[in-house]
Protein backbone atom coordinates (compact mmCIF):
# COMPACT_ATOMS: atom_id res chain seq x y z
CA UNK A 1 0.00 0.00 0.00
CA UNK A 2 2.81 2.35 0.60
CA UNK A 3 4.19 1.53 -2.48
CA UNK A 4 1.13 2.44 -4.12
CA UNK A 5 -0.72 4.46 -2.46
CA UNK A 6 -3.15 5.47 -5.76
CA UNK A 7 -3.44 1.42 -6.41
CA UNK A 8 -7.03 0.21 -6.24
CA UNK A 9 -7.23 -3.44 -5.24
CA UNK A 10 -9.92 -5.57 -6.83
CA UNK A 11 -10.81 -9.10 -5.13
CA UNK A 12 -12.33 -11.83 -7.33
CA UNK A 13 -15.37 -14.48 -5.80
CA UNK A 14 -14.45 -17.41 -8.77
CA UNK A 15 -13.07 -20.34 -7.30
CA UNK A 16 -13.37 -22.55 -10.28
CA UNK A 17 -9.81 -21.67 -11.61
CA UNK A 18 -7.00 -18.93 -11.05
CA UNK A 19 -7.68 -17.95 -14.33
CA UNK A 20 -11.62 -17.44 -14.24
CA UNK A 21 -10.53 -15.37 -10.68
CA UNK A 22 -8.07 -13.30 -12.90
CA UNK A 23 -10.50 -12.83 -15.67
CA UNK A 24 -12.95 -11.27 -12.88
CA UNK A 25 -10.04 -8.97 -11.86
CA UNK A 26 -9.65 -8.07 -16.00
CA UNK A 27 -13.21 -7.49 -16.40
CA UNK A 28 -13.98 -5.11 -13.20
CA UNK A 29 -10.38 -3.35 -14.26
CA UNK A 30 -11.09 -3.41 -18.29
CA UNK A 31 -14.88 -1.44 -16.86
CA UNK A 32 -12.98 1.36 -15.21
CA UNK A 33 -11.07 2.23 -18.28
CA UNK A 34 -8.35 3.74 -16.66
CA UNK A 35 -5.43 1.83 -15.53
CA UNK A 36 -1.90 2.46 -15.53
CA UNK A 37 -0.93 -1.27 -14.84
CA UNK A 38 -2.39 -4.56 -13.32
CA UNK A 39 -0.52 -5.80 -11.14
CA UNK A 40 -1.34 -9.68 -10.12
CA UNK A 41 0.42 -11.16 -7.38
CA UNK A 42 0.01 -14.81 -5.26
CA UNK A 43 -1.18 -14.23 -1.79
CA UNK A 44 2.12 -15.31 -0.21
CA UNK A 45 4.01 -12.64 -2.02
CA UNK A 46 5.38 -9.26 -0.03
CA UNK A 47 6.33 -6.74 -2.17
CA UNK A 48 8.99 -4.78 -0.63
CA UNK A 49 9.97 -2.39 -3.41
CA UNK A 50 8.97 1.35 -2.70
CA UNK A 51 9.58 2.09 -6.85
CA UNK A 52 7.22 -0.63 -8.06
CA UNK A 53 4.95 1.46 -9.39
CA UNK A 54 7.74 3.85 -10.95
CA UNK A 55 9.51 0.83 -12.50
CA UNK A 56 6.13 -0.91 -13.82
CA UNK A 57 5.14 2.42 -15.63
CA UNK A 58 8.95 2.81 -17.00
CA UNK A 59 8.75 -0.44 -18.35
CA UNK A 60 5.08 -0.03 -19.75
CA UNK A 61 6.06 3.59 -21.32
CA UNK A 62 7.66 1.32 -23.88
CA UNK A 63 4.43 0.09 -26.12
CA UNK A 64 5.92 -3.30 -27.01
CA UNK A 65 6.01 -4.74 -23.58
CA UNK A 66 3.05 -6.10 -22.72
CA UNK A 67 4.12 -8.27 -19.32
CA UNK A 68 7.14 -8.07 -16.62
CA UNK A 69 7.95 -10.39 -13.99
CA UNK A 70 10.90 -11.37 -11.70
CA UNK A 71 12.13 -14.79 -13.02
CA UNK A 72 11.45 -16.80 -16.15
CA UNK A 73 13.03 -18.64 -18.94
CA UNK A 74 13.74 -18.21 -23.14
CA UNK A 75 12.23 -21.57 -24.63
CA UNK A 76 11.21 -23.89 -22.11
CA UNK A 77 9.91 -27.21 -23.34
CA UNK A 78 6.19 -26.93 -21.06
CA UNK A 79 5.35 -25.46 -17.89
CA UNK A 80 8.44 -26.63 -15.98
CA UNK A 81 10.04 -22.83 -16.76
CA UNK A 82 12.82 -23.77 -14.66
CA UNK A 83 14.12 -26.75 -16.20
CA UNK A 84 14.78 -24.69 -19.59
CA UNK A 85 18.59 -23.98 -20.77
CA UNK A 86 18.06 -20.09 -20.05
CA UNK A 87 16.57 -18.67 -17.26
CA UNK A 88 16.35 -14.74 -15.98
CA UNK A 89 15.72 -13.01 -13.10
CA UNK A 90 16.09 -13.15 -9.35
CA UNK A 91 13.50 -13.39 -6.39
CA UNK A 92 14.39 -13.81 -2.48
CA UNK A 93 11.94 -16.79 -1.25
CA UNK A 94 11.65 -18.30 2.16
CA UNK A 95 13.22 -21.19 0.88
CA UNK A 96 16.26 -19.80 -0.60
CA UNK A 97 17.40 -16.59 -2.64
CA UNK A 98 16.65 -17.97 -6.72
CA UNK A 99 19.13 -15.78 -8.70
CA UNK A 100 19.97 -16.81 -12.44
CA UNK A 101 23.90 -15.37 -12.04
CA UNK A 102 24.53 -13.16 -14.65
CA UNK A 103 21.67 -13.70 -16.39
CA UNK A 104 19.89 -10.72 -14.53
CA UNK A 105 17.56 -8.44 -15.44
CA UNK A 106 16.43 -6.68 -17.94
CA UNK A 107 16.20 -9.55 -20.47
CA UNK A 108 13.40 -10.76 -22.73
CA UNK A 109 11.93 -14.54 -21.91
CA UNK A 110 9.08 -15.98 -23.39
CA UNK A 111 7.65 -17.32 -19.99
CA UNK A 112 7.27 -15.64 -16.41
CA UNK A 113 6.72 -16.97 -13.28
CA UNK A 114 3.14 -16.21 -12.22
CA UNK A 115 4.24 -15.27 -8.34
CA UNK A 116 4.27 -11.95 -10.09
CA UNK A 117 2.70 -11.10 -13.18
CA UNK A 118 2.26 -6.89 -14.16
CA UNK A 119 0.19 -6.73 -17.24
CA UNK A 120 0.15 -3.55 -19.69
CA UNK A 121 -3.10 -1.36 -19.99
CA UNK A 122 -3.03 -3.00 -23.44
CA UNK A 123 -2.75 -6.45 -22.26
CA UNK A 124 -5.57 -5.26 -19.91
CA UNK A 125 -7.99 -3.82 -22.59
CA UNK A 126 -7.44 -6.73 -25.36
CA UNK A 127 -6.61 -10.10 -23.75
CA UNK A 128 -8.02 -12.92 -21.47
CA UNK A 129 -6.70 -15.67 -19.34
CA UNK A 130 -7.82 -18.86 -21.30
CA UNK A 131 -10.32 -20.50 -18.25
CA UNK A 132 -11.66 -22.95 -20.91
CA UNK A 133 -8.70 -24.86 -21.55
CA UNK A 134 -7.16 -25.02 -17.49
CA UNK A 135 -8.58 -25.51 -14.81
CA UNK A 136 -6.97 -25.42 -10.90
CA UNK A 137 -3.86 -23.41 -10.47
CA UNK A 138 -1.78 -23.88 -13.11
CA UNK A 139 -0.64 -22.99 -17.01
CA UNK A 140 -2.42 -19.47 -16.82
CA UNK A 141 0.65 -17.34 -16.82
CA UNK A 142 2.65 -19.40 -19.38
CA UNK A 143 -0.56 -19.61 -21.53
CA UNK A 144 -0.83 -15.53 -21.18
CA UNK A 145 2.38 -15.14 -22.02
CA UNK A 146 2.57 -16.84 -24.95
CA UNK A 147 -0.78 -15.01 -25.88
CA UNK A 148 1.10 -11.50 -25.56
CA UNK A 149 4.05 -12.76 -27.94
CA UNK A 150 1.43 -14.11 -30.46
CA UNK A 151 0.35 -10.52 -30.27
CA UNK A 152 3.08 -8.89 -31.13
CA UNK A 153 4.25 -7.67 -27.20
CA UNK A 154 7.21 -8.61 -25.44
CA UNK A 155 7.21 -10.83 -21.92
CA UNK A 156 10.34 -9.51 -19.86
CA UNK A 157 11.66 -9.86 -16.68
CA UNK A 158 12.78 -6.64 -14.62
CA UNK A 159 14.40 -6.08 -11.49
CA UNK A 160 11.29 -5.99 -8.33
CA UNK A 161 11.95 -6.09 -4.98
CA UNK A 162 9.55 -8.83 -3.53
CA UNK A 163 9.94 -11.80 -1.12
CA UNK A 164 7.76 -15.18 -1.65
CA UNK A 165 7.01 -17.05 1.60
CA UNK A 166 6.72 -20.43 -0.48
CA UNK A 167 6.98 -24.60 0.72
CA UNK A 168 7.80 -25.10 -2.54
CA UNK A 169 6.29 -28.30 -4.79
CA UNK A 170 4.05 -28.04 -7.57
CA UNK A 171 0.70 -28.40 -5.33
CA UNK A 172 -1.40 -31.58 -6.90
CA UNK A 173 1.44 -33.25 -9.11
CA UNK A 174 -1.88 -34.57 -10.97
CA UNK A 175 -3.04 -31.22 -11.78
CA UNK A 176 0.22 -29.39 -12.90
CA UNK A 177 0.57 -32.76 -15.31
CA UNK A 178 -2.97 -32.33 -16.90
CA UNK A 179 -2.38 -28.51 -17.39
CA UNK A 180 0.94 -28.83 -18.55
CA UNK A 181 -0.17 -31.34 -21.49
CA UNK A 182 -3.44 -28.86 -22.26
CA UNK A 183 -0.41 -26.38 -22.78
CA UNK A 184 2.06 -28.41 -25.08
CA UNK A 185 -1.09 -29.07 -26.73
CA UNK A 186 -2.35 -26.12 -27.49
CA UNK A 187 0.81 -24.14 -28.00
CA UNK A 188 2.72 -26.97 -30.26
CA UNK A 189 5.10 -25.83 -33.57
CA UNK A 190 5.17 -22.32 -31.17
CA UNK A 191 8.17 -20.55 -31.76
CA UNK A 192 8.68 -19.61 -28.09
CA UNK A 193 8.69 -22.94 -26.91
CA UNK A 194 11.25 -25.40 -26.94
CA UNK A 195 11.77 -28.14 -30.27
CA UNK A 196 12.21 -30.45 -27.89
CA UNK A 197 8.82 -30.35 -26.17
CA UNK A 198 6.88 -33.41 -26.10
CA UNK A 199 3.56 -34.05 -27.79
CA UNK A 200 3.23 -37.85 -27.49
CA UNK A 201 0.86 -37.96 -24.01
CA UNK A 202 -1.68 -35.10 -26.14
CA UNK A 203 -2.84 -37.41 -28.52
CA UNK A 204 -6.54 -38.32 -27.52
CA UNK A 205 -6.29 -42.28 -27.33
CA UNK A 206 -3.72 -41.82 -24.66
CA UNK A 207 -4.58 -38.85 -22.84
CA UNK A 208 -6.50 -41.07 -19.86
CA UNK A 209 -3.33 -43.20 -19.88
CA UNK A 210 -0.95 -39.52 -19.35
CA UNK A 211 -2.99 -38.64 -16.57
CA UNK A 212 -1.56 -41.94 -14.63
CA UNK A 213 1.55 -42.32 -15.67
CA UNK A 214 2.78 -38.30 -15.95
CA UNK A 215 2.65 -37.68 -12.47
CA UNK A 216 4.16 -41.04 -11.07
CA UNK A 217 7.15 -40.74 -13.11
CA UNK A 218 7.67 -36.97 -11.84
CA UNK A 219 7.41 -37.68 -8.50
CA UNK A 220 10.25 -40.58 -9.36
CA UNK A 221 12.56 -38.14 -11.03
CA UNK A 222 12.36 -36.31 -7.95
CA UNK A 223 12.87 -38.77 -5.86
CA UNK A 224 16.10 -40.24 -7.64
CA UNK A 225 17.16 -36.75 -7.62
CA UNK A 226 17.44 -36.99 -4.06
CA UNK A 227 19.22 -39.81 -3.64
Amino acid sequence: VAAMPEAVFVTASSTTSIAAAYNEILMHVRARGDAELLLLVHDDVVVADGQIAQKCRAAFDDPTIGVAGVIGSRRPAGLAWWQAVEKFGRVDESRYLISFGSRRAPADVDVVDGLFLALSPWVVQNLSFDEKTYQGFHAYEADMCLSVQTAGRRVVVRDFDIFHATKGGLGNPESFARADRAFRAKWRGSKFLSGAIRTWDTKAPIRRVADIVAPTMRRLRGRMRQI
